[in-house]
């Protein structure tokens, strides 16, 4: 065998020894570490007995060293892991180990190990059914953890993530520094908080502890905050009660108190937070743990000691605040930029320059609370700068301030500064409120127009604030000042808001209130105002607010649209008192073109009543009477104006009535008229130079005083026009006087109808007066007609009219009484004229009566103008029914008809009595002085038209005695005869019968009976003067003084003898007839005459009139001719 291969196997043998001893120690050690196990599983379940413990394996070292591995600490039912060490190493007393199998543990070391802690919904921890470990008086090992972590898991409800916090590479040291007494020294590192550095110490059997520690660059999310409900029982049912609050508060704004009564023994005003109490811990058990919502990265230094078992541990935390947020419902917007600092410890919480923003929105923190006697005052200051007032923070407000801060609609920003105390009675409130507003506007709710720029403050003094504020409503200055006494339910509010410059526009008018808007709307109100409102909110309840206002209005406009006049250069004064619910104006001053204006007024609100009343009073001096007056007037004092046709310039006192949704009353008490016109629509005549006193109410005019002029015609009047809802009218004019009327084509014109016809028909002409009353009536219909009534008295002064015959030169009165139905005119009349020239002759004291039935005429009495049945015993009429007139010293009567058409037809009959012939030749034939005789006649006209053409008639004339012997027609027939009668007389009596027909009289007999010469004519006689008559006599020879006329007539003529007469009747020229040709028809007109001289002069009858004989005296009718 070679070396070689002895080596080899000796090789062989020593690996195979090798080999074999390393079985043996294995078994050997597998067996020890069996032992070393379960020893340390007795030894922990003698430390913490029922505790889970469980250890996958051990190993022994054979020196002080034993390693566990996979130590695991189960809950109590077993199905979940506590704690999780991978690796643990422990020094134990192996002198003990080896005398007595027993681990005496030196020192621990626990590498990397793993701990979960959870919460469930229902507050119990996972570890809640392990028994705390008994007391002991053993030693206590040194602890060593190295690279720990920890997860600390917190269940949310349903839908919601779990709460966790977790720390890291933590290390710890617990060092004994006594029989069992510790110093610890550790540090670890939480999840977005950073690392945390500690130290300390502790005794565990008396319960005394301190320490001290620090972490910086803490960052949460709520984590910390949960954690800490879940191990503070207290703090938890605080942060419940918290949320709770936060919830309702938003939740019920409109059912909580912003602020309780005010305490009367502090300067501070206190409040409630809102909300239910704190909520106990039992009953914030089985309660989800809310998020406060707050985010922050801060440093913390804290210390906790227990110096004294059964007391409470002292403590002090530090927290500087670097950098974070809050967000939560109890806030209008998040706050960012979160920095500051907390210091608490068992007596005091203090804020140092805690501060946070949003935005431009800065608050700011600073001050002490002491929280070991509640009783002690405490002190915060509170800052906000530039506080946006928008919706965010509406809706965080408690219900009162919500509705405050509606009311006013604030926007802009504010400062605020206040301290919040608490006072010694344990209540909390604030002082030393300031408010400072920055640009901002408001708009109250019960006047919205908006005040921009608005700066000023509140600030509080004692009990009251007082708040004092400028702003400008458009680029009208406003202020601000009041004060609010005992802040809360039973506040006293005083306000004092003063407007310069205000412009009364749309802005204006749209921030009044529904009512006053109306008001506004309906009186079209522009201009400027000064003004100062107050308002006063008293401490009683229920709360009733008290205001009053006085403005000064000027370079205003006014247009009421119940009566659209439009003022301008408008200015006066306005008070309101909402104590009595009226607004009162006063010292009102306009312009409408070139009228002045003045006037007062108010408009009252009832209390309770939703429906204002408007009085308003205006009185205007020069206002134009143009179409803007007719249009603002209400429909029926419009139909009155349009029935006047009113244009000039007026001084008026006008008075507006108005409750709202109602018609308004206007009515004008006075209405004084100068230097216009006026044409009435019932009689459209023109009248100027107009000076009128009137007044209108509830569409009726009363004319106190009417004159005017139309050209040199002077009217004055008084009279009455009244209208109704219908549209119908009534013109009634009294005491009415018309100088030197023509009643012109113009005039005529303005009559109604048949009434104008009927004055076209007499066509009058010249001047006339008329006195009395007349009545027109009418409708808004164009197809109704105009109707009138009348009683005039018509004064003539050489006026011309036609009835039937031109009546000219009339001086008088007629007086006329009737009416005017749209269709026909019905009238009485009476005439009482001085003098009427008819036909060239003058007739004096023109008596008696007329009527007018549509288009017939009567004159005098239609009794007179029936036909005569017996001459000898014609009708008898009173003469108080005819018309009569005195002529040349006689009694004439004219009875007649007239049928006013376009055509006149007309009869009239025609009376003279006891005319003297001597007083016809004074008059007509001056140069005529020994004319004599007693006229009766009478004449029986008719015919058609206004010209002597279309007369007709006959009639019959007696003159007795008939001294005719200077007439020129007989001057001219004696002269031709050669006669000179012997007596002057020259006949008993002269007949004549007559027809007129086509402008000439047929006179038809002519009989001249004397005692000396008798003649009998006939022939013509024009109204134009021309003759053609001829006269026949038989004279008794003896009479004939003339033999060879007497030889001559008596042969040829057989006594007759023959006179023509020609020429005109101002220059007749007679022809003599020696010897006329006497044919039949003359033979019988000449055989009927009987001139002798014993006759008696015939009774001459006149019909309808008592009988006259020659003398001119009643006589028998005995006969007729």
């Amino acid at each position: 065998m070679t070396v070689r291969s002895t080596a080899r196997w000796m090789l062989v043998l020593v690996v195979l020894l090798l080999l074999g001893a390393l079985g043996y120690g294995y078994a050997l050690m597998m067996e020890s570490d069996q032992l070393v196990r379960q020893a340390v599983l007795q030894r922990l379940e003698k430390i913490a007995p029922g505790w889970n413990f469980r250890i996958g394996r051990a190993r022994f070292d054979w020196g002080r060293r034993v390693r566990l591995y996979d130590l695991t600490l189960l809950n109590a039912a077993g199905d979940t892991v506590l704690v999780r060490v991978p690796q643990a190493h422990l020094v134990i007393d192996i002198d003990r180990f080896r005398q007595y199998q027993e681990i005496d543990i030196q020192k621990v070391r626990l590498i990397q190990p793993q701990v979960e802690l959870r919460q469930q919904l229902d507050g119990l921890w996972n570890f809640s059914g392990l028994t705390p470990p008994p007391k002991t008086t053993q030693s206590l090992p040194e602890f060593e953890v190295q690279q720990a972590s920890l997860s600390v898991v917190l269940e949310r409800a349903a839908g919601q993530l779990p709460a966790e916090l977790n720390l890291t590479a933590a290390d710890l040291q617990l060092v004994p520094s006594g029989r069992r007494e510790f110093l610890f020294i550790g540090q670890t590192h939480i999840n977005g908080a950073g690392t945390l550095s500690f130290n300390g110490e502790w005794t565990p059997d008396d319960g005394l502890w301190s320490l001290e520690g620090a972490i910086r660059e803490v960052t949460t999310t709520g984590e910390l905050t949960a954690l800490a409900a879940s191990l503070s029982p207290e703090f938890r049912s605080r942060l419940i009660a918290l949320d709770a609050s936060i919830r309702k508060s938003v939740a019920e704004r409109d059912q909580a108190s912003s602020l309780p009564q005010v305490a009367s023994n502090s300067n501070a005003i206190p409040f409630t937070p809102a909300g239910p109490p704190p909520a106990s811990s039992s009953q914030a058990t089985s309660v989800g743990i809310p998020d406060p919502g707050i985010e922050a990265t801060f440093d913390v230094q804290f210390g906790a000691s227990q110096q004294e078992r059964g007391t409470e541990p002292e403590f002090h935390l530090s927290l500087q605040i670097r950098r974070g947020q809050i967000t939560s419902p109890a806030l209008p917007f998040p706050l960012h930029e979160l920095q500051g600092q907390l210091f608490f410890d068992n007596q005091t919480l203090k804020l140092q320059g805690l501060s946070a923003r949003n935005g431009v929105t800065r608050f700011s923190l600073d001050g002490t609370v002491d929280r070991e006697q509640p009783s002690c005052s405490a002190l915060v200051k509170a800052e906000i700068k530039s506080l946006v007032l928008d919706s965010r923070l509406r809706r965080q407000l408690t219900p009162g301030l919500g509705r405050l801060y509606d009311s006013l609609a604030p926007s802009g920003q504010v400062d605020l500064s206040l301290s919040v105390v608490r006072t010694v009675d344990g209540r909390w409130g604030y002082r030393d409120l300031r408010a400072t507003a920055q640009d901002c506007s408001v708009a109250h709710s019960r006047f919205p127009l908006r005040v921009r720029k608005v700066e000023g403050t509140v600030q509080q003094r004692g009990q009251q604030l007082e708040l004092d504020f400028r702003g400008l409503a458009g680029a009208s200055p406003v202020s601000v000042k009041g004060t609010v006494t005992n802040p809360g339910p039973v506040a006293r509010t005083e306000l004092e808001i003063v407007a310069r410059q205000l412009p009364l526009d749309e802005s204006f008018r749209s921030a009044c209130p529904p009512n006053l808007q109306k008001t506004f709307h309906s009186l079209q109100l522009r201009g400027m105002a000064d003004g100062v409102f107050r308002l006063l909110i008293p401490e009683t309840r229920p709360v009733q607010l008290i205001t009053s206002l006085s403005a000064s209005v000027r370079e205003g406009a006014i247009e009421y649209e119940n009566f659209p006049w439009r003022v301008t250069d408008l200015a006066g004064e306005v008070q309101f008192d909402s104590a009595r619910g009226l607004w009162s104006f006063t010292r009102l001053t306009g312009r409408h073109a070139g009228a002045r204006l003045a006037g007062n007024g108010s408009f009252r609100i009832h209390s309770g009543a939703p429906k204002g009343q408007l009085s308003l009073n205006v009185a205007a001096v020069d206002a134009p009477l143009d179409h803007s007056l007719r249009d603002a007037l209400p429909e029926k004092l419009r139909r009155t104006w349009e029935s006047l046709a009113l244009e000039g310039t007026a001084d008026l006192q006008t008075m507006i009535h108005w409750t709202s949704g109602r018609p308004p009353d206007v009515t004008v008490p006075e209405f004084v008229m100068h230097g216009g016109s006026l044409r009435l629509k019932s009689f459209p005549w023109l009248l100027e130079n107009v000076a009128a006193q009137l007044s209108w109410s509830d569409g009726n005019a009363t004319i106190n005083s009417l004159t005017a002029t139309h050209d040199e015609t002077k009217v004055r009047a008084r009279g009455l026009l009244e209208t109704t809802p219908e549209g119908d009218w009534r013109l009634r004019l009294t005491d009415a006087f018309v100088d030197d009327l023509i009643p012109d084509r113009e005039f005529r014109r303005a009559l109604p109808g048949q009434l104008r016809d009927a004055v076209s028909t007499i066509n009058p002409r010249g001047p006339v007066s008329l006195s009395g009353w007349v009545e027109f009536r009418g409708t808004d219909r164009p197809d109704d007609p105009v109707t009138a009534a009348w009683d005039i008295e018509s004064v003539y002064s050489g006026a011309e009219v036609t009835a039937g015959i031109d009546l000219k030169n009339l001086h008088g009165r007629i007086n006329t009484a009737g009416q005017y139905d749209g269709n026909e005119v019905q009238l009485e009349g009476k005439l009482d004229l001085d003098s009427v020239v008819l036909l060239d002759h003058q007739l004096t004291q023109v008596r008696g009566p007329f009527v007018l039935n549509g288009q017939r005429l009567t004159l005098g009495s239609s009794l007179a103008l029936q036909p005569v049945q017996n001459e000898n015993n014609p009708p008898q009429v009173p003469l108080r029914d005819r018309i009569t007139a005195r002529a040349i010293d006689g009694l004439i009567t004219v009875d007649g008809a007239i049928l006013l058409a376009e055509e006149p037809v007309y009869r009239v009959k025609a009376t003279l009595s006891n005319g003297k012939l001597e007083s016809y030749a004074r008059r007509y034939h001056p140069t005529a002085t020994d004319i004599r005789g007693v006229m009766n006649g009478w004449i029986d006209l008719h015919g058609r038209g206004n010209q002597a053409s279309g007369a007709s008639g006959h009639g019959k004339l007696q003159i007795s005695p008939a001294a005719l012997w200077e007439l020129p027609v007989f001057v001219q027939l004696f002269n031709v005869l050669s006669l000179t009668p012997q007596d002057r007389t020259a006949f008993k009596y002269a007949y004549l019968e007559f027809q007129l027909f086509r402008q000439q009289f047929q006179f038809d007999l002519i009989d001249l009976v004397g005692d000396s010469m008798s003649l009998r004519g006939r022939g013509t006689a024009g109204l134009d003067g021309r003759l053609a008559l001829d006269f026949y006599s038989e004279m008794p020879k003896n009479r004939i003084s003339i033999p060879v006329f007497s030889f001559v007539v008596g042969e040829v003529s057989r006594g007759w003898v023959g006179v023509e007469v020609r020429g005109t009747t101002s220059d007749p020229k007679a022809t003599f007839k020696t010897a006329p040709q006497l044919d039949n028809a003359l033979r019988r007109f000449l055989s009927a005459f009987d001139p002798r001289p014993s006759q008696r002069t015939p009774l001459f009858v006149i019909p309808t009139l008592p009988s006259f004989s020659g003398n001119g005296q009643p006589a028998p009718r005995t006969g007729s001719r």
